[in-house]
């Protein structure tokens, strides 16, 4: 088995020092394991967990939220026992009822956002955090999240790389400190469904539905745009036989086009990994983003390029190459606000945002390391 296909079939998670750093880590017994907003903020919560041998009183404990940038905050002072182990909820008195089924405390003082800071504190002393004090960031905004379980540690500043995000009105997560979806699984990024070739490829000429459709490698471009050839008859969406599609939620550097864009570091090799994937593909898929944009300023179709290395392909065997290449370091990811399309109740954004902090972390290609073959 080849190198290409050995790390899309197994992707190995590479802890990497910065993420580990001991010196963002605090000495907890306790930490904050999941937090819930939904969209319309009607349901809030927090988990904690207890990673000690031992049941511990929570009335030394407390959780402070700072509003905003400023130094006003809320104290919620804990009240019960955490069992060695387990689990302890805290929620907001107009959550759903699924969410007050397992709350271990309710408080009209759960002000949380999904913006601001919050940390845990025994006493004055702070042991784990959520959110970048002095800074109002939607780190958790109408998200689910909840700690991978090779980051069970306290920290003295928020590490993002730590969550799995799911959507924000799940909630069966909360009182169950496993992860229904893996760290490798996540990292691995979504699969095609049988559900996703169903699904309308576009709801108009200019809007996507989020479906898939199976398409033929026409020619090879750059690191973000491919020509592909489109059997599926759907021109009344006026979409062609042959299709530029520009890559979705990415944007490798550019190579040498005439005399009006010039090359960038990086931008060769993101062209050449893409077509090296590509030219070892059996099968291709494009999807579009679900109620989003179909096309962008020169008339290509906005998409996410999905490759398959097996003869007989199930939609699970594809592998998406817009996270790829963002996973190698050759691009940074373009934000989708309000992203539509999901896999395992974890957005595509998600996936990919996490791909991106890993590739950050290390340094990878444009987040730090000299292009070799580039004439600086």
């Amino acid at each position: 088995m080849n190198k290409l296909k050995r790390f899309l079939l197994l992707f190995p998670l590479i802890l990497c020092g910065c993420q580990n750093n001991t010196k963002n880590i605090t000495n907890a017994q306790i930490i904050l394991s999941e937090f819930v907003v939904n969209e319309d903020l009607s349901t809030r919560a927090i988990e904690l967990y207890n990673l000690s041998n031992s049941d511990i009183d929570l009335t030394k404990y407390n959780l402070l939220i700072y509003k905003g940038a400023s130094k006003d905050t809320i104290q919620i002072n804990l009240d019960g026992i955490i069992s060695s182990k387990d689990t302890f909820v805290i929620c907001y008195p107009t959550s759903e009822q699924e969410v007050l089924n397992n709350a271990n405390q309710i408080s009209e003082y759960l002000e949380i956002d999904g913006t601001w800071p919050i940390t845990l504190r025994k006493g004055n002393k702070q042991i784990d955090v959520l959110g970048n004090i002095g800074y109002k960031t939607k780190y958790g905004n109408n998200l689910d999240l909840v700690r991978k379980e090779s980051y069970l540690y306290g920290r003295k500043q928020f590490v993002e790389f730590d969550w799995i995000k799911y959507k924000g009105d799940n909630y069966s997560n909360l009182n169950n400190i496993d992860n229904p979806v893996s760290e490798d699984e996540y990292f691995a990024g979504p699969h095609l469904t049988e559900e996703d070739f169903k699904t309308p490829f576009a709801i108009s000429e200019t809007i996507g539905g989020g479906g898939a459709i199976e398409v033929q490698l026409n020619y090879t471009i750059d690191g973000d745009t491919t020509s592909f050839k489109i059997a599926d008859d759907l021109s009344e969406f006026g979409v062609r036989q042959i299709e530029n599609i520009r890559y979705n939620a990415i944007n490798t550097p550019e190579i040498q086009h005439g005399t009006y864009i010039n090359e960038k570091p990086w931008g060769v090799a993101a062209k050449n990994y893409t077509n090296s994937i590509l030219n070892k593909a059996k099968h291709f898929a494009i999807s579009t983003s679900k109620n989003h944009e179909l096309r962008e300023t020169f008339g290509r179709l906005m998409c996410y390029v999905w490759v398959c290395f097996e003869n007989n392909p199930q939609p699970q065997n594809y592998y998406l190459l817009n996270l790829l290449l963002v996973q190698e370091g050759y691009s940074k990811y373009s934000t989708v606000e309000n992203d539509e399309n999901e896999y395992k109740e974890i957005t595509y954004s998600s996936y990919m945002r996490n791909s991106e902090l890993y590739a950050m972390s290390l340094g990878l290609k444009i987040h730090g390391e000299i292009d070799p073959n580039f004439n600086y």
